[in-house]
């Protein structure tokens, strides 16, 4: 599968991930309870309670999804260069799948040829802060 389509069949998965009250627990629940991201991000908000998501966190969703769009966030990461891999496709690195809340997406650049050999890696928030952006920048160098 070439970048583009990757990034277009995983938009509506970048777009849940971009919402800061889904994090890994939440996206893997609306994941298994709609059966995919898209029809995850498309839900009804009764639907999204019903999965288990909280009333105050649908509201706030509801209103995310009004002034986002999937296909520009997927833009986006095209026009930057930034790969995307879901923990559901074949090419997500096996090791991650072994820890206990392995991410549901990663956005890289580069490429994933050495995902399964021997590696460390620094992974960060949304929102970094400057101490973070100094240790990872000491750790990395």
């Amino acid at each position: 599968m070439i970048f583009e389509e990757k990034i277009y069949k995983n938009k509506h998965a970048i777009a849940l991930a971009g919402f800061p009250k889904f994090g890994y627990a939440r996206l893997t629940l609306l994941k298994k309870a709609f059966g995919g991201f898209k029809e995850a991000y498309e839900a009804d908000s009764d639907l999204l309670i019903k999965a288990g998501i909280k009333e105050d966190a649908v509201l706030e969703f509801a209103a995310y999804r009004k002034r986002t769009s999937p296909d520009r966030l997927a833009d986006e990461c095209i026009r930057e260069k930034i790969s995307v891999v879901c923990n559901c496709d074949e090419d997500y690195p096996a090791c991650l799948r072994e820890i206990s809340d392995p991410p549901a997406l990663l956005f890289y650049k580069g490429s994933l040829a050495f995902r399964d050999l021997p590696a460390v890696a620094i992974v960060g928030a949304r929102q970094n802060t400057p101490y973070g952006l100094r240790a990872a920048d000491r750790l990395s160098a």
